[in-house]
């Protein structure tokens, strides 16, 4: 329980020195640690820190690690994220590539027995000229978005019945 509550605050502290730059060892433990400390930030930790209540941090940093429904909420936020990065991909032309095999020995018909490989190029792009395309992929960010928010409300509301329990 230690470990944990430990490494929430260096999370804590790495976040503080992030704006000092001072090497790229600080910057690789930033990055590990980028996701807890962004989750600690949306439920201000650093608040319910302020009552140097070691148990009460505690109950908290282990609900947050171990509580099965937020995290799969993170799992439907990267769908999501990875929805809107589907969306974008449409708006990209396409380019397909076919192989096919052509023999004329199976075909019972007098000619001459030829073999063929041909390798077609095909590519494709539609214009958006309704602009149903670029609609499409806004609404999937703003679902993101909205997504985003929802799951940061669930993380405080779970926090805030943490804390009322305790």
């Amino acid at each position: 329980m230690k470990k944990l509550v430990l490494s929430l605050f260096l999370s804590l502290t790495l976040i503080a020195c992030s704006n000092s730059n001072n090497s790229d060892k600080s910057n690789v433990i930033i990055l590990k640690e980028n996701k807890l400390a962004k989750i600690l930030q949306d439920v201000n930790f650093g608040w319910w820190n302020a009552f140097n209540d070691i148990y009460l941090m505690t109950y908290i940093a282990e609900g947050l690690e171990y509580n099965s429904d937020l995290k799969i909420l993170d799992l439907k936020l990267n769908e999501f994220k990875k929805f809107v990065d589907y969306s974008n991909g449409e708006r990209l032309p396409e380019v397909g590539i076919g192989l096919e095999y052509f023999a004329s020995d199976n075909i019972p018909v007098p000619l001459p027995k030829e073999k063929a490989l041909m390798l077609p190029l095909i590519a494709n792009y539609e214009f958006d000229v309704w602009g149903k395309n670029s609609y499409k992929t806004k609404s999937a960010e703003k679902s993101f978005e909205a997504y985003k928010y929802k799951v940061k409300a669930n993380y405080i509301s779970f926090v805030s019945n943490i804390v009322n329990l305790y």
